[in-house]
Parts: structure tokens; sequence; C-alpha cells
């Protein structure tokens, strides 16, 4: 996931899989539950939020990347359509 942050090009807003649907401001991946940000990772860190995001309150429960705004996590409403993700093991390539 860290290297999508740098090579997110031509896909917009993309779903990451992350959701505070259960707990508000709790974010938590949904491949396994895990609070989302780990231990030497920028991955649901403050800094990886863009401005002051997530405040979405219960209208906005699910994150995805802004690709025009360097990457940065946003919560938005999970019924937006958008493209997404999709977590797999070892190495990985993306095309959009």
């Amino acid at each position: 996931m860290d290297a999508l942050l740098v090579d997110n090009k031509g896909a917009g807003e993309v779903w990451m899989g992350a959701s505070d649907l259960n707990y508000e401001a709790v974010w938590r991946w949904l491949s396994d539950n895990s609070i989302m940000g780990y231990p030497n990772s920028i991955l649901g860190s403050a800094a990886q939020w863009y401005g002051t995001e997530p405040k979405g309150w219960r209208l906005e429960n699910c994150a995805h990347l802004y690709q025009w705004a360097y990457n940065k996590f946003n919560d938005n409403n999970c019924g937006s359509n958008l493209s997404y993700i999709c977590e797999h093991p070892g190495l990985f390539r993306i095309n959009f």
C-alpha cells in the first residue's frame, strides 16, 4: 500500500479499503479489521489525511485517496462511485 501512495497515476479518487462505520473516528482496514496505521508506516498517520480530514462524521465513513491532493486520504460517502484497489500478497502492478 505504501508504494501505491507514490504511484496512483490516472485513477483520480480510489477506495482504499478502510472505514469507520463501526466506531466513529476509529479507522479500520476492511480486509482484517485491524486499526489503520501501524509502527514505521505513514498509513493512518494524521499527516496522511488531506487538510482537516477526516471530518465527515456519520455521513462519510469510507476512506479514499485524493490523487489531485498528492494521494492524501479523505473520508467520503461509502455509496460514492469510485475506482478501487485490492490487496494482494507479494508484488503488484496497478493498471487503470
